[in-house]
């Protein structure tokens, strides 16, 4: 392992490293639902720093769909169903879907995670996550009420990315 490595960790960026020999996909959101289990088990490397609204404005970026590893589906649908032929793996899989879905269920009914819930769902938010390429790491820090509404009004004819900066 180069010392750099060693020194900075493991994250290269594009210039460094290509995709030529493999793509790795991380979504650190996968669903609104799903972002209250994560919100309430918390974060690993970073415990002190919450996973409210500045973490999902900041990480839930779904302006576009990249559609590049479709060719890999068929294959991936079948050790998916070869897996499940297991009995033993379709019963451990069932048990964990299920679970998940209880703790969506039961935070819903608690109001600090409702009210998460009803504000990431809300238009507002919806909008920003669609134009998030328009703002740098200032706007990022502090979070989606940094964003005046003008902007977000005006963003829809914005031919070019804006920058914005915090107030």
């Amino acid at each position: 392992m180069p010392d750099r490595y060693k020194k900075a960790g493991w994250r290269v960026g594009k210039a460094e490293a290509g995709y030529g020999l493999v793509t790795l996909n991380h979504y650190s959101i996968r669903s609104s639902e799903s972002y209250l289990v994560k919100r309430q088990r918390g974060r690993v490397n970073h415990v002190d720093r919450d996973q409210g609204m500045a973490y999902w404005f900041r990480m839930n970026h779904n302006a576009q769909q990249d559609f590049s590893i479709a060719n890999k589906l068929p294959g991936a649908r079948a050790e998916y169903q070869r897996l499940l032929a297991d009995s033993d793996i379709a019963a451990m899989h069932q048990r964990c879907v299920a679970a998940h879905e209880a703790r969506i269920e039961d935070l819903h009914g608690k109001p600090e995670y409702a009210s998460l819930f009803a504000e990431i769902e809300s238009k507002r938010i919806r909008n920003l996550s669609r134009i998030l390429h328009n703002f740098g790491n200032a706007i990022f820090g502090e979070g989606p009420d940094a964003v005046p509404e003008e902007f977000l009004e005006m963003a829809d004819n914005l031919e070019e990315p804006v920058f914005a900066a915090a107030p």
